[in-house]
C-alpha cells in the first residue's frame, strides 16, 4: 500500500497532510514557500510472520546445537546403546521440523516486494530447478546409508569420513548448500513477499555461519589437505564466496 504525503511548507509553519491516513501534523518553523509532493511505500507486518520467523530461529539454533561434536559426546557417554541412533533420529526430527515449517511459510501472506508477473514467476522457477537438480546431484555423491543414519543404526558403525575434491566439490567447497541457495532466491522470486525476503535472508545468514563452523571440524578432521582445498575452492557461491 503507497501512502501519498503532501508537504506545504509556509513562511510560519509546515503543513504535512497524510492522504490515506486519519491525522495531519503540524510542525512551526520558518522556510520560504514551496509544495512537495511524493509517495512512500509501507510495508506491514503480521504477529504470525514474527512468530514464523522467530520459529525458523529456533529450528536453526537447535539444528546447530544438536550437530554439534560436545553434545554428541555427552549423549554417548550418557546413552552409549542409544548412541548409534543418534544420526537416525537427529535427521528423522529436522527432516520433520522443516516439512512443517515449509509448509507454515507456504500459508503466511505478506505485502508484495517483487512485481507479479510470469518473468519473475519464471525466474524463480528455474531456480528452484536449478537449485534442486544440483541438490540431488550434491546428495548423489554421500553414502545415503551413512548419511542419514540408517547404517549406523544397523550395524552399530562409526561414522567415516573422506575428503572429496572433485567433481561439484572441484567447483564449490559445499554444493549442497550452494544449491540451498538457489532455490531460497528462486522461492523469492516466485513469491516475491516480504515474509519469505526476510525468511531466505535469516536462511543464508544461517548457511554461513554453519559452513564456517562445519570448516573448523573439517580442518581438524583432514588438517592441511583440507586448508589447501580451500585455497582453491570457494565455500559457499563458485568462484565468489
Amino acid at each position: 500500500m503507497l501512502r501519498k504525503i503532501l508537504i506545504i511548507k509556509h513562511i510560519e509553519h509546515i503543513e504535512i497532510v497524510c492522504f490515506g491516513s486519519e491525522t495531519a501534523t503540524r510542525a512551526d518553523s520558518y522556510f520560504s514557500p514551496e509544495s512537495v509532493y511524493f509517495s512512500t511505500p509501507i510495508i506491514r507486518t503480521s504477529p504470525s510472520m514474527h512468530l514464523l520467523l522467530a520459529c525458523w530461529a529456533l529450528y536453526y539454533f537447535l539444528h546447530s546445537l544438536l550437530a554439534a561434536q560436545s553434545l554428541k559426546r555427552a549423549f554417548a557417554a550418557a546413552f552409549p546403546e542409544f548412541n548409534r541412533y543418534y544420526r537416525l533420529i537427529y535427521n528423522l526430527l529436522a527432516a520433520g521440523g522443516l516439512l512443517l515449517l515449509i509448509a507454515a511459510q507456504l500459508r503466511v501472506t505478506s505485502a508484495q516486494i517483487l512485481p507479479e508477473g510470469m518473468l519473475g514467476q519464471g525466474l524463480g522457477l528455474l531456480f528452484v530447478l536449478a537449485g534442486g537438480l544440483l541438490g540431488a546431484a550434491s546428495l548423489a555423491r554421500y553414502d545415503m546409508g551413512e548419511f542419514t543414519g540408517i547404517r549406523q543404526a544397523r550395524a552399530a558403525q562409526t561414522q567415516t569420513s573422506v575428503l572429496v575434491t572433485t567433481g561439484l566439490n572441484g567447483v564449490v567447497r559445499h554444493p549442497l548448500y550452494f544449491a540451498t541457495l538457489l532455490a531460497l532466491a528462486g522461492f523469492v522470486l516466485y513469491r516475491g513477499q516480504w515474509a519469505d525476503l526476510l525468511f531466505a535472508l535469516l536462511s543464508a545468514v544461517y548457511i554461513y555461519i554453519g559452513a564456517v563452523l562445519e570448516e573448523r571440524k573439517l580442518e581438524v578432521t583432514f588438517g592441511e589437505s583440507y586448508r589447501t582445498y580451500k585455497q582453491k575452492v570457494s565455500m559457499l557461491i563458485p568462484y565468489i564466496i
